[in-house]
């Protein structure tokens, strides 16, 4: 097996995993933004996926993607259990499911960054974040960049990027101020 293929899951040794574990969709709790990678797979995903949404699952999960999982929009889908897993601008609805809990670096697929250049280390720039993705032999994000509409070669890690200031809404800010 190398790296990038899946993991089969064994649901009866979860337990037994100690990072390893389902998130909690329950309707009457609150439900806390999370962020999380789903490296497994099992032929129950597809009772765990909302019906609708299956065909993206299929094609998304598993692997190393970072995804945010929230409430979901709707009040009937909440209360049916639903939770709502973005990747970018894809999302599809689930069930509680095995996902490995990833600490947030505070960014996302789509965030404007820029590449610090730590005293001339790297080049500094602005770059768009096309992927986010598990790498589960350090254990850390790897963040992969657009800039100009080309793909950066290179995996950035969070330290290395900082949330770029959109300056049309900053000089709007000041001139209101």
């Amino acid at each position: 097996m190398n790296d990038s293929d899946p993991i089969p899951l064994d649901i009866d040794s979860i337990d037994r995993m100690g990072d390893i574990k389902t998130f909690d969709s329950a309707p009457d709790l609150k439900l806390q933004t999370k962020f999380g990678v789903f490296l497994w797979w099992s032929d129950k995903l597809p009772k765990w996926i909302h019906p609708d949404d299956l065909p993206l699952a299929e094609k998304i999960v598993p692997g190393f993607r970072i995804f945010r999982r929230e409430p979901s929009d709707a009040p009937d889908e909440r209360k049916q259990g639903y939770a709502r897993l973005h990747y970018g601008k894809q999302s599809f609805r689930a069930f509680p499911i095995v996902w490995l809990e990833v600490a947030s670096e505070g960014f996302e697929v789509g965030d404007r960054v820029e590449i610090k250049s730590e005293h001339g280390k790297r080049k500094p720039g602005l770059a768009n974040i096309d992927q986010m993705l598990w790498n589960r032999n350090a254990k850390q994000i790897e963040y992969f960049l657009i800039r100009n509409g080309m793909k950066l070669e290179r995996k950035f890690e969070g330290h290395e990027l900082s949330h770029a200031v959109e300056l049309e809404g900053y000089l709007d800010h000041r001139r209101s101020s």
